[in-house]
């Protein structure tokens, strides 16, 4: 036997002592179908792998895996509504289903324009992080550090909103999304000197369509926009005026039950105001913020705030220099009692009037621009959105749209992403509450310990290679927590221990050996299954580079192993001897 070829070295620390008997896992039952459709999918020819996905589902009807496998084929080849299909079949199946795929279905459906799909299952993969965060005996601390924040920003034009004449201020009430148009009928075509308010409602299939006029009674020869629905009063609030943004006055009346019911309006007036304009409300719909060019603020229109007491509006308060600017802010937005949006040029920014956030609940908070990936160089404003916060709407005149000014579908995630396996800066202590993959190169791996306490990794082998699997010291702890030992013998008695226990198993060359590493054990009928297809398969006489039979290697809690891989030369190797071997850790590739 030679000196290790490929010079890696696991070591494993499992402090899953939290996890708790779950369902089966929908990667317990696949067969050699699948491992076919793994190889295929693996090597991105993804029209093979959903026809041996096919054949696996036609050998096994409750093999979810390999629907499973073909919604990410699907997904991959742009075919979005099959892929949500696979999806939603899967996952009205009774498995542990890792929240990952989730996210991926959220994600697959908000490509496809399903943006209540996207927002239901963004709401469900986010419940289960909460969960995975919070409701385990192990501290909050240890598992946030299995997730890696992510930010992402997605901007659409909503097409379905926009014509070649002007559409502004969305707003989202329920069902719909109402906005402002110039369009003179539903059709777009010829303009009005004037807004009017419009509505497009969400369809069964979760996508925006049907558009209607609003309520024929509320529209008007000057312009309507800005709508807002109080939660308290149950009450619409709109603003109007003879000039968009000049001396705005709001208008409160009941909600319209349809496009034809006659509506009654009063105006809005508070104590000492003349004009008040672009209204948006707290969850509660007791606090109100607009804008107003009240005598005393900085300069064209500014920002206030009023609270409701006794069925009253208080005297408003303006929101201050560090919000108001000499030039007209607007058009604000508060999302979840915390972040208030808005719009102004005052601030500076990529120029014309840009998107602005800041901070209500912490004290001296400064706006924030919102940055490019939102604002242009031309007007970006009125954004607001869904309750949920997952969906956004804001309108623009860059150019690329349908018309003068558009509307604009925004996403701004934050998303806690758990990943397979993330690299991260070597620490001189193994990292409790997780799996550490300690490579001898001086590399080390941080893999999330998911609810089955396991994960997998691969090796392809060029040559023929034994796999030495030592278990090393019944409990790390003795090794983490010894402070009679320095960090650098904490190394070496981790790195190269007695072996406790030692297992060899031979690796044949030009087969890729898929392994389960962990609490959770593979079942016995689907180890006799694999083994028999595998057989079978074996006696055709086929050559192909193919995944080989799944092996289990059964960890115990709070314990070490080394897995070393070593040239075997009692096996004969082929051809392709000079050929770098590979290793896999949760799919992704190792070096």
């Amino acid at each position: 036997m030679r000196a290790i070829f490929l010079p890696v070295l696991f070591v494993l620390l499992c402090a899953v002592s939290y996890a708790q008997p779950e369902k089966t896992s929908i990667m317990d039952k696949h067969n050699l179908y699948d491992e076919k459709g793994d190889y295929y999918f693996d090597n991105k020819d993804f029209k093979k792998a959903i026809v041996y996905y096919n054949m696996a589902f036609e050998k096994d009807a409750d093999n979810y895996y390999s629907v499973l496998k073909k919604a990410e084929a699907f997904g991959a080849m742009g075919l979005y509504d099959q892929a949500a299909e696979s999806y939603r079949y899967i996952f009205r199946s009774d498995l542990h289903i890792p929240n990952e795929y989730r996210l991926e279905f959220a994600m697959l459906l908000l490509k496809n324009k399903d943006i209540k799909g996207f927002e239901e299952w963004m709401a469900k993969y986010n419940e289960v992080v909460r969960s995975e965060i919070h409701d385990f005996r192990t501290s909050t601390a240890v598992r946030a550090k299995m997730y890696k924040d992510t930010s992402m920003v997605i901007v659409e034009n909503e097409s379905v909103l926009n014509t070649p004449e002007s559409e502004i201020c969305p707003s989202v009430y329920n069902d719909k999304v109402v906005f402002a148009s110039m369009r003179r009928d539903l059709s777009g075509g010829t303009a009005n000197a004037y807004y009017n308010l419009f509505s497009a409602s969400y369809l069964g299939s979760g996508h925006l369509g049907r558009l209607n006029v609003f309520n024929k009674s509320l529209n008007s020869t000057q312009n309507e926009s800005a709508v807002a629905f109080s939660p308290e009063t149950n009450e619409l609030y709109f603003t109007r005026s003879a000039t968009l943004n000049v001396k705005p006055k709001t208008y409160e009346t009941d909600i319209p039950a349809s496009s034809g019911q006659p509506m009654s309006v009063k105006e809005l007036t508070i104590e000492g105001f003349g004009s008040v304009g672009q209204v948006c409300f707290n969850s509660a719909g007791t606090k109100m913020y607009f804008v107003s060019d009240a005598p005393g603020g900085s300069g064209g229109l500014d920002i206030y705030s009023s609270d409701l007491t006794g069925g009253i509006w208080s005297k408003p308060k303006n929101l201050g220099t560090a919000i108001n600017t000499s030039k007209d802010d607007m058009y604000p937005f508060v999302l979840h009692d915390t972040l208030l949006y808005f719009s102004t040029a005052g601030h500076g920014g990529l120029g014309g009037l840009d998107l602005f956030v800041v901070n209500l609940k912490k004290e001296g908070s400064a706006p924030e621009n919102l940055g490019n990936r939102i604002n242009s160089p031309n007007d970006d404003y009125a954004l607001t959105f869904s309750p949920t916060g997952l969906t956004g709407y804001f309108c623009s005149n860059r150019p690329g749209g349908f018309g003068k000014e558009d509307i604009y579908r925004v996403h701004l995630l934050s998303i806690k992403k758990k990943l397979a396996a993330y690299k991260f800066k070597k620490k001189p202590s193994i990292e409790a509450g997780s799996i550490n993959l300690c490579l001898s190169s001086g590399d080390e791996y941080n893999i999330a310990a998911d609810g089955q306490s396991n994960f997998r990794f691969g090796f392809l082998p060029q040559e023929a290679y034994k796999i030495i699997i030592r278990h090393e010291n019944p409990i790390a702890s003795d090794i983490i927590y010894n402070d009679k030992l320095t960090d650098a013998q904490k190394e070496k008695a981790f790195l190269d221990p007695a072996p406790f226990q030692k297992t060899e198993i031979s690796l044949q060359a030009g087969i890729r050996y898929n392994f389960t590493a962990g609490m959770n054990p593979i079942s016995r009928d689907y180890k006799a299954s694999l083994s028999a297809m595998s057989q079978d398969y074996n006696n055709t006489g086929n050559n192909d580079n193919f995944t080989a039979l799944e092996r289990e290697l059964p960890l115990n809690e709070g314990e070490i192993y080394t897995i070393r891989f070593v040239k075997d030369e009692d096996q004969y190797s082929p051809v392709n001897k000079d050929a770098e071997s590979d290793l896999f850790v949760n799919g992704q590739t190792v070096n």
